[in-house]
């Protein structure tokens, strides 16, 4: 009878096989990837000393520079130029101690049409003069006669000659006044050898060894390059234990001057090698750790997950199940196909849940329009019981007014005739300026208690859809303004009013968009502190949306944000002091709402409001 692993033996069989075959393929690739990569790092760090050598010469060039520019830029050399104090001028200024000194070998001074006046070359080993006419000639030549003329009159030429089987690097500067006036009344030319001495210094500073081959060798030259172009570099590895890199350095012309040749010991590969050794030693470490820890884990990691899954999910239901609460959820679980099912299951709570809340919100909606029909019957009611105890007090204060007029004659005639004349308890004069006062008060009073009926009756009206019509936004602003044109005369300075051309009808009833924007620019007025807070009223087309919009902005005290969700509801003012009923935003809104429209406030404390109506158009218009 064949015995038969369990599951968890061939998995831990076939995790030991693995492992020791990634141990066996870590291994020997390491060597490759490691060295590799130590190899990069020292081509990359060679190539950053050959750009330290060149930025080295480069520092040199441009400290040459200075040194000439400084050089050339006093008025002694102009007035020796110009054959002025000529003796005095070499004597302070170009003597061999000072040569010595600036570790300077070369030196032309040129006039303006190229002539040579005075001119310096010196061996750089032995300091003795050397002849300086076929130098100078050569200098001129890549310098004055080669196109850079005007680099010099500018800001001169720098870089390097090929002489003597040397670098000699050369600068060339205009000499002009201290002060910088005039043209350039000639040119100086400095030059400085680079020596076996010389780079044998740079390369003690730098930690390299240094030096500059005849670029018609026979060794092989590397690609072009310049010292202010971008440098291809060669790379030759002579042995495990050194490394060269060298690049070709241009002349003036743009000739090959040179083959510069940097070379370092291989510290950085032999690092590698070091590295590989101990990376290999780790890596069977690792794998043996590696297999015993899978083999300790692997029953965790197969066997019992799916168990400890399916439990978990099957309580989970439980629980969720014993709640009866579509909120609840299964707590989160270790990344597996269980796992994935019962975030399905979450989802699918999540989306009941959503369902059952907009159900419930239908049923707040259902039940606060049911409020509102309600609302708007009663006041409907009270406003009728209230009108007609109204007016009856109006025509009171009317028939009162009358009454006192007329008996005005009889009584000043009285109190003429008797000085102590009263009126109940209070004498005939303070009573015959405050009864008209009084009269006056209650009538103001019955005419606000009017308005307050006839906007309660506006807002308890069910909406007439059947005088829906096309209306032009634009007449119904005017006619607005019209009515509100005292309103606004006595409350800024800076109503401005733009409504864009062209736009097409609203489907609407004229007269009730008339209140909207009557309303509307109305608490835009009263909302401002001084004259000089500007109003807006602008009208735009959104094509896309089908929609025409009436923008109204004020810069007057704003709203505070918590009273911005509650504008809409009636009864709600932050003006009752002044006489604000609460009702006028609540019936715009409500107009608004039966246009099919939308409004919207957006408002900042101190910084004024915007408030946006959006109509739909009359589509037959516009189609």
């Amino acid at each position: 009878m064949r015995m038969r692993l369990s599951l968890g033996a061939r998995i831990m069989a076939g995790m030991a096989v693995v492992v020791s075959a990634l141990a066996a393929g870590s291994i020997a690739i390491s060597r490759g990837a490691v060295l590799r990569s130590h190899i990069q790092l020292e081509e990359k760090l060679l190539r950053r000393n050959v750009d330290r050598v060149i930025a080295a010469m480069a520092g040199d060039i441009e400290n040459l520079a200075t040194l000439a520019r400084d050089w050339a830029e006093r008025d002694d050399t102009v007035d020796f130029l110009e054959g002025r104090n000529t003796e005095s001028y070499i004597k302070a200024n170009l003597s061999d101690e000072i040569f010595r000194n600036l570790k300077v070998q070369v030196l032309f001074l040129f006039r303006e049409d190229g002539s040579l006046v005075y001119g310096v070359h010196r061996d750089p080993v032995s300091g003795e003069r050397l002849p300086c006419e076929e130098l100078a000639r050569i200098v001129r030549r890549e310098t004055l006669d080669a196109g850079n003329g005007k680099k010099i009159a500018s800001r001169g030429v720098s870089g390097v000659l090929r002489e003597r089987g040397m670098l000699l690097q050369i600068v060339a500067r205009p000499v002009v006044k201290s002060d910088g006036r005039g043209p350039a009344r000639g040119t100086l030319a400095m030059g400085r050898y680079l020596t076996e001495a010389t780079l044998s210094d740079m390369g003690r500073r730098l930690s390299l060894e240094i030096s500059v081959e005849d670029p018609n060798g026979t060794r092989a030259m590397p690609a072009e390059s310049g010292l202010e172009q971008s440098r291809a570099v060669r790379i030759d590895r002579f042995s495990e234990e050194r490394i060269e890199g060298r690049t070709l350095i241009r002349d003036l012309s743009g000739r090959p001057a040179g083959v510069l040749a940097v070379a370092m010991p291989r510290e950085v590969y032999a690092q590698g090698l070091v590295a590989f050794r101990f990376i290999g030693a780790w890596i069977a470490a690792i794998a043996a750790v590696v297999l015993a820890c899978t083999m300790l884990l692997v029953s965790r990691l197969v066997l019992r997950p799916l168990h400890d899954s399916l439990l978990w999910l099957r309580q989970g239901v439980e629980q969720i199940r014993a709640q009866a609460d579509l909120s609840a959820r299964l707590r989160s679980a270790a990344g597996n196909e269980v796992a994935e099912v019962g975030i399905a299951i979450n989802e699918m709570l999540s989306a009941l849940e959503a369902a059952e809340r907009a159900a419930d919100r239908q049923k707040q909606e259902l039940y606060q329009a049911h409020k509102l029909t309600s609302l708007g019957t009663l006041v409907s009611g009270i406003a009728h019981e209230i009108s007609n105890p109204n007016n009856v007090v109006t025509l009171n204060v009317d028939s009162l007014e009358s009454f006192f007029r007329g008996a005005l004659e009889i009584l000043d005639e009285e109190h003429g005739r008797n000085p102590s004349l009263r009126i109940g308890a209070r004498p005939y004069s303070e009573a015959r300026e405050q009864i008209p006062a009084l009269l006056a008060e209650m009538r103001e009073a019955s005419a606000k208690i009017s308005r307050l009926i006839e906007e309660l009756k506006h807002f308890a009206r069910p909406a007439d859809r059947g005088e829906m019509g096309p209306v032009r936004i634009e007449s119904v602003i005017e006619s607005a303004l019209v009515l509100l044109r005292h309103t606004i005369k006595s409350s800024t300075d800076r109503f401005t009013l733009q409504m864009e051309d062209g736009a097409p009808p609203v489907r609407g009833n004229a007269q009730k968009l008339e209140q909207v924007v009557v309303n509307i620019v109305q608490n835009a007025c009263q909302a401002l502190r001084s004259r000089d807070e500007a109003v807006q009223v602008q009208t735009a087309f959104d094509a896309a949306a089908g929609r025409v919009r009436i923008i109204v902005r004020d810069e007057g005290r704003g709203i505070p944000a918590e009273n911005l969700s509650r504008l809409g509801d009636p009864f709600f003012t932050t003006r009752r002091e002044q006489g604000g009923t609460g009702l006028g935003l609540s019936i715009t809104a409500k107009i608004i709402a039966d246009h099919g429209g939308a409004i919207r406030f957006e408002s900042e404390p101190g910084r004024g409001t915007v408030v946006t109506v959006e109509l739909p158009v009359w589509k037959e218009a516009w189609t």
